[in-house]
C-alpha cells in the first residue's frame, strides 16, 4: 500500500498542466482563471446613491402603530 505521500507523487509526477485558452464568457463557466484579471476602469466613475440601491428585510423594520 502507498503512503500518502508516494500516492500524492505518483499522481503529481503524472499530471500536466493545460495551456491557457481563450473563450467567450458563455464558455467559461465552470473554469478558473489562467491569470488574475482587473478591470481598466472602475464599474462607476462617478458615485450616485440614487441608483446604487440597498436591501432591507420586511422582518428588521421597525413598525409604529402595527
Amino acid at each position: 500500500m502507498l503512503s500518502v505521500t508516494e500516492a500524492q507523487q505518483a499522481i503529481l509526477a503524472n499530471i500536466k498542466r493545460l495551456e491557457p485558452e481563450t473563450v467567450s464568457l458563455l464558455e467559461a463557466l465552470g473554469r478558473v482563471l489562467a491569470e488574475e484579471v482587473t478591470a481598466e476602469t472602475a464599474c462607476r466613475p462617478s458615485t450616485n446613491s440614487a441608483m446604487d440601491g440597498y436591501a432591507v428585510r420586511a422582518a428588521d423594520l421597525n413598525r409604529r402603530g402595527a
